[in-house]
């Protein structure tokens, strides 16, 4: 049964999270100032900044914060502070029984690493998340976040209701070129996916990525051609892309080849791998490891056309979120 979070409005509570790697304290201090500015309670943990390697802390530690955060009633939204590595790591900790009670789950934001958590809290316990910038980079940055960046990633939330039946347009793309299809269609399904190396890293474990009948988002960053080749063979192998409704791809930070003479191209490679599957593909989708990029809520379910105009192109056909 699919669980979305309330609709947010100010006055509700945010909790700042660091499931993964430990954020910069100027960066907490700005980010919590701009959100309570704009009417929100902001929660800083004591540790939250707490140091262990790559890590915030250890395992016990975060999995402790981040359920006590999951399970206070209060807690509107969970804003993850940064990614890293590490979430994953925590999903033999949460209390899954405990989490599974709540009637309504908190909006959980985040992207990268944070995919971890969006697989295994809507595949163990179908709850509603939202890919999308981390707080350190959208609130806790010199500049506050652009002012159509900060509509759509509120809209997502249900802080500002939008115009028509979907929260991505009609935004503009900012600096982002318009999406465009690798293969053709329209289609329907569950919204989910994120970051391509932690979809494949949670593959042979117990929250595994469904993908039957979804619209499967992928992204991610500093992969060269052949990695990201490898890690769509290891889904294509394992029968996750054939099962799809639809592909949705956003950015590719710095997936280029060392040796380009040497190298099939990203285009090439999702060429390969998606052409062929007879259904819509598109690709550039403003989100991932990108300026300014749009938040997505996944498990919802949406529409991709790859035949509309840039306001069609991605709709939703549900709310993400509940009245309180």
């Amino acid at each position: 049964m699919l669980k979305k979070p309330r609709r947010l409005k100010p006055g509700d509570r945010i909790v700042l999270a660091s499931p993964s790697k430990a954020p910069e304290p100027a960066a907490v201090e700005k980010a919590a100032c701009r959100l309570r500015a704009l009417g929100y309670e902001v929660v800083v943990p004591d540790d939250l900044c707490l140091r262990r390697g790559y890590l915030a802390g250890s395992d016990r530690a975060r999995a402790e914060r981040l359920n006590g955060a999951l399970l206070d009633e209060e807690t509107a939204c969970l804003l993850c502070m940064a990614g890293g590595y590490g979430a994953m790591r925590l999903l033999p900790f949460l209390d899954w029984d405990r989490l599974a009670a709540r009637r309504i789950p908190p909006a959980i934001v985040g992207f990268s690493d944070i995919t971890a958590l969006h697989i295994a809290l809507n595949r163990r316990l179908g709850w509603v998340t939202y890919h999308g910038p981390m707080g350190m980079t959208m609130w806790g940055g010199d500049e506050p976040p652009a002012p159509a960046l900060a509509e759509q990633f509120w809209a997502s939330l249900g802080a500002l209701v939008p115009g028509g039946t979907s929260v991505f347009w009609p935004l503009p793309f900012m600096e982002h070129p318009v999406p465009v299809p690798l293969a053709p269609g329209v289609a329907e399904g569950r919204l989910c996916g994120g970051n391509l190396a932690l979809v494949t890293a949670l593959m042979g474990t117990p929250w595994e990525i469904d993908t039957r009948g979804t619209i499967l988002f992928l992204e991610d960053v500093g992969e060269e051609p052949y990695r990201v080749d490898r890690m769509l063979c290891e889904l294509a192998l394992a029968g996750k892309l054939e099962v799809c409704a639809g592909i949705l791809l956003g950015g590719w930070t710095h997936c280029h080849a060392e040796t380009p003479n040497a190298s099939l191209r990203l285009e090439e490679v999702f060429e390969d791998y998606f052409v062929g599957l007879g259904i819509p593909v598109l690709s550039g989708w403003p989100s991932g490891h990108l300026p300014n990029q749009l938040t997505l809520p996944l498990g919802v379910r949406v529409r991709i056309d790859t035949g509309a105009g840039p306001e069609g192109l991605l709709s939703l056909l549900e709310t993400p979120w509940q009245e309180a």
